[in-house]
């Protein structure tokens, strides 16, 4: 996995450069609705080498020549997501701690862990639909969904906020709903991406 996951960094740092741009500025601008923004460019990232897979015919040389196994590539890609929603997770904590005053510790290493698990959730809904579709359609709902969102939060911003906030650990229920229900999407979804993988025509 560790290789699978060179290869998709290196695709990344050769050509995707832009998302990179915008996660740091997003994730440095005050504000939660820019984290979220940020958010939503980190998760693009897998969503990209994806593309590249699919247009250099990847999936169907990593079915017939590689030894590792559809879980372990198609878990190759749900890690790409992880390592770049805590990374965008760190930009936001750091610019967090900055920037505020006398706040408790541990309400500013917490303040974006909603974000990251809904950045986690989002993941686990559009890679199966990644899998499931050809590359350009697939590429294309990605995308679509992903500029609903930012439209959605741009134009609904107090909602947005109110809502991002009602699974702060202040709330220690929705809180902890929120990291359950990502867990258990995120497991399911690896699965399903996985069967899906294994068995589509290569």
């Amino acid at each position: 996995m560790t290789g699978l996951m060179h290869k998709d960094y290196r695709t990344i740092v050769d050509s995707g450069k832009l998302y990179f741009i915008f996660i740091i500025i997003f994730a440095l601008i005050p504000g939660l609705t820019n984290k979220a923004f940020a958010m939503l460019f980190s998760v693009m990232i897998p969503i990209t080498t994806m593309n590249y897979d699919r247009n250099c015919k990847w999936d169907s040389y990593a079915k017939i020549a590689l030894p590792q196994s559809a879980l372990t590539i198609v878990g190759s890609k749900y890690m790409l997501g992880y390592s770049m929603i805590v990374l965008t997770y760190v930009l936001c904590t750091l610019e967090n701690i900055f920037l505020s005053e006398n706040a408790p510790v541990v309400v500013l290493l917490t303040d974006f862990v909603p974000l990251m698990a809904m950045a986690a959730i989002y993941i686990s809904i559009i890679l199966p639909i990644m899998y499931m579709v050809d590359s350009n359609k697939g590429g294309l709902i990605a995308i679509v969904i992903t500029l609903g969102l930012i439209l959605i939060i741009a134009f609904k911003q107090k909602a947005a906020v109110n809502f991002l906030l009602s699974f702060s650990a202040i709330h220690m229920n929705m809180f902890m709903a929120l990291i359950g229900t990502m867990i258990l999407m995120n497991v399911l979804s690896i699965i399903l991406s996985a069967n899906v993988f294994k068995n589509k025509e290569a």
